[in-house]
Parts: C-alpha cells; sequence; structure tokens
C-alpha cells in the first residue's frame, strides 16, 4: 500500500515577502514535501493528491476549497507541491487559529474517489508569516501612538522637548528657541543661515 508521509513543511512566503513594504501582494503559496512508500519500498513514478485545509484535526469545518494536482513528481520517495499559490484556502486562511492539511490520494481521473490519510497533518509557525505581514492595527501590541495609519505623525514636529533644549520644526533646529526661523538657531548666539553663520 501507498502511503504519504509528511518530512517538512517548508514556505514560499519568506522568498517573496513584499507585503506591505511594497506595492507587490504576497505569494501565499507554501511548500508541502512528503515521503510517498510503497510498502516500505520508497516509490518512483507520479501520483495525484487532493489537499484541504482545516480547522480541526479531526471533523471540523472546511476552509476555503480543495486543490487536487496531477502528476505529481516522485523521486526516491520524496514529492514537493506548492500549495495555495492561488488563495485556494482563502486570503483569511491563516488568521492565527490552528490550522490542519488533509491529503488525500485520487482513485479516479475526477478524484470522486480518494484515500484520505490519516492523521490531517497541522500546520506549524512558517506558513503564518503570510499573515504576520497582513494583521490589522487592531490585533498588534505596542503600536507608537499617532501610527495607526503606518506614518509616524504624532505631532508637527520630529522632536518635542522643552523650549531651552533642542527643537525640530519645519525642517529648521533650535537651540534654546521655539521658534527657529533658519536651518539652525541658537538663542543668544549665531545662526546657521543658508548664506553661512550670521551674528558669530
Amino acid at each position: 500500500m501507498k502511503k504519504p508521509f509528511l518530512i517538512q513543511l517548508l514556505t514560499l512566503v519568506l522568498f517573496s515577502f513584499h507585503g506591505s513594504f511594497a506595492a507587490e501582494a504576497i505569494n501565499p503559496g507554501f511548500t508541502f514535501q512528503g515521503l510517498y512508500e510503497e510498502g516500505d519500498t520508497p516509490f518512483n513514478g507520479t501520483i495525484r493528491l487532493k489537499f484541504s485545509l482545516w480547522d480541526a484535526e479531526e471533523d471540523g469545518n472546511q476552509i476555503g476549497s480543495s486543490q487536487t494536482l496531477d502528476d505529481i513528481g516522485v523521486v526516491d520517495g520524496v514529492f514537493t507541491v506548492v500549495l495555495n499559490a492561488s488563495d485556494e484556502y482563502g486570503e483569511n486562511a491563516f488568521n492565527g487559529e490552528d490550522r490542519w492539511l488533509q491529503v488525500e490520494e485520487c482513485l479516479d481521473v475526477e478524484c470522486t474517489s480518494s484515500e484520505i490519510y490519516s492523521p490531517r497533518q497541522g500546520l506549524r509557525a512558517i506558513p503564518y508569516a503570510y499573515y504576520a505581514a497582513t494583521s490589522p492595527w487592531m490585533g498588534l501590541t505596542g503600536v507608537p501612538e499617532g501610527f495607526a495609519d503606518g506614518v509616524d505623525n504624532t505631532g508637527d514636529s520630529l522632536w518635542e522637548g522643552e523650549e531651552a533644549g533642542p527643537i525640530h520644526s519645519a525642517n529648521k533646529v533650535g537651540i534654546g528657541s521655539a521658534t527657529p526661523h533658519h536651518q539652525l538657531r541658537i538663542a543668544g548666539g549665531p545662526t546657521w543661515t543658508t548664506n553661512g553663520w550670521a551674528g558669530a
């Protein structure tokens, strides 16, 4: 009897992690690698498998749609497939809650009959890297005040402090001056302008 065993779970997310840092969307696909044997002998050839995502190790609810892959190459018992590359499991599939992957071997061309391999495979931390790049602000902790829109715009200046200390305002720096009108203004001292020091 042929039977696949999970030996490794990787992800393509880490190699295409553009997310909120670029206009490109994150590739939600992740790699499933398994060992497929016939008896105790590693299998060589092609297989047809169906994969589905679930919210429980047994029974439970299916997440998204099933994904059937044809002509999966197996060499010395090892096969590798990319799952969820087109968001088959849905954009909210990995929302931080536990997920399990069900693997079935198709017994006919349409995969209307299949052999389900048990138990389902629990998905661990790496596939959730996708969720980490898309988490809503409400799910994060330690977000600086005024940063909810992704821009640190707390106040109207880069620096805040007492008048006696350095103050940055409208790209101008004042030391002992709350409203510097030049690039650098030192209260009671010289002022740096576009023409050099003045009042030195």
